[in-house]
């Protein structure tokens, strides 16, 4: 693979961590609102696990969509094409003047967000059969 292709793949695996964690953050939250309100006690327990796999399946593809949409006209078009309609759109995407000063605390809120998750399902996995294994000794 070509210098430029790495770049492209390195960029395509960065991006997709950090939608993957923002997407996460947002179904964990969304799916614990729903499991905590009325409309959710009321219904099947086959209703909640949809939610929740929703919560899980939904981020990572929505995230492979959107940097496979964004990156793959990068290894389509040649270098010329590439650079010249990137510099006549360039004023379209342009979030990244926003995020560069933050540019290194996003990686890094990526990357320590992996353990964190990891703990925190440990911990409720943990916490879960612990009170199972008390209430089925009463």
């Amino acid at each position: 693979m070509e210098p430029r292709g790495w770049q492209i793949a390195f960029a395509g695996i960065e991006n997709f961590f950090l939608f993957n964690t923002a997407f996460s953050v947002a179904a964990f939250v969304v799916a614990s609102v729903l499991r905590r309100s009325r409309m959710m006690k009321s219904c099947r327990p086959r209703a909640s696990a949809r939610v929740y796999i929703a919560a899980l399946v939904v981020p990572p593809v929505a995230s492979a969509w959107l940097v496979c949409a964004s990156l793959f006209p990068a290894l389509w078009l040649g270098d010329k094409v590439w650079a010249q309609e990137h510099v006549e759109n360039h004023s379209l995407h342009l979030l990244n003047a926003f995020t560069v000063v933050a540019d290194p605390m996003l990686g890094y809120a990526a990357i320590t967000f992996t353990p964190l998750a990891l703990m925190v399902a440990t911990w409720a996995a943990t916490s879960c059969s612990r009170a199972k294994s008390s209430s089925g000794a009463k």
